[in-house]
C-alpha cells in the first residue's frame, strides 16, 4: 500500500515519541488515527555528519545560537588541556574548526575535561549572540573564553577563579554580557559564579 507524506511522518512520529501503535479501520489514514499529528515540515532528518573527522573527542556539548549557527565542542582528554569545537553555519550541514590554528584551542590553561558552551538570549551591537567556553582540567579548574562575532575571534583566560576540587560545569546566560557559571565541587557541592562579560571572567 502506498503512504501518501502526511501519513509517512505521521507513522514514524508516532515510533519516535512512542505513541504507540496506530489503529483504525481500513482505508483509514494514519494521521487521522494518531493523537498527535504532525505535519510533514515538522519532522526532518538528515545523513550523519561527522564535525571533526580528524580528531577524538569524547562527552561532545552542542549549542545553537539565535542566528541559526550551531556550535559543538568536545573534550579530549586533560592530559592535552585541550577542546576542540567546531562551528556550522549552514544548518549542520557541515562544521569548521573554531580556535587558535592549526590545534584549534580555544583557551591555554585548562581543558581536555568537560567542555561547555553556551550563547546569549540578546545580541550584542553588532547583532551576534554571544559563544562562552568553560573547559576543565584534571578537576583543578576551568579556562574560559568568549566570542562577540560567532567563534571568528576569543577572548580568553586561563583560570576562571573556580575553588578547586571542580567538575560537570554548564553556563547559562541571562541577557547579553550576563552568564552564570555553575558547577560541582568536591567541598561545596553546588557552585555559582557570575560573569558581566559574556563568560570571559567569573567573580569568586
Amino acid at each position: 500500500m502506498a503512504l501518501s507524506r502526511t501519513s509517512r511522518a505521521s507513522i514514524l512520529a508516532a515510533f519516535v515519541l512512542g505513541g504507540g501503535a496506530l489503529v483504525g479501520a481500513p482505508g483509514q489514514s494514519a494521521a487521522a488515527a494518531d493523537a498527535f499529528p504532525i505535519e510533514p515540515s515538522d519532522l526532518q532528518f538528515s545523513a550523519t555528519i561527522v564535525s571533526d573527522p580528524q580528531r577524538d573527542e569524547g562527552e561532545p556539548a552542542i549549542t545553537p545560537d539565535r542566528n541559526g549557527n550551531i556550535y559543538t565542542c568536545g573534550p579530549t582528554g586533560f592530559s592535552t588541556a585541550n577542546d576542540y569545537a567546531q562551528i556550522s553555519t549552514d544548518g549542520g550541514d557541515q562544521f569548521h574548526l573554531l580556535g587558535t590554528a592549526p590545534r584549534g584551542q580555544i583557551a591555554a590553561g585548562q581543558g581536555g575535561g568537560d567542555c561547555a558552551l553556551a550563547t546569549a538570549i540578546t545580541p550584542n551591537a553588532q547583532g551576534q549572540y554571544a559563544l562562552a567556553y568553560a573547559g576543565l582540567g584534571p578537576l583543578t579548574n576551568f579556562s574560559t573564553a568568549t566570542s562577540a562575532n560567532s567563534g571568528r575571534t576569543f577572548a580568553a583566560s586561563a583560570t576562571s577563579e573556580s575553588i578547586p576540587g571542580v567538575d560537570r560545569q554548564w553556563i547559562a546566560f541571562s541577557d547579553d554580557k550576563t552568564a552564570f557559571l555553575t558547577y560541582n565541587n568536591l567541598a561545596l557541592n553546588k557552585v555559582v559564579q557570575k560573569s558581566v562579560d559574556a563568560g570571559l571572567t567569573y567573580n569568586t
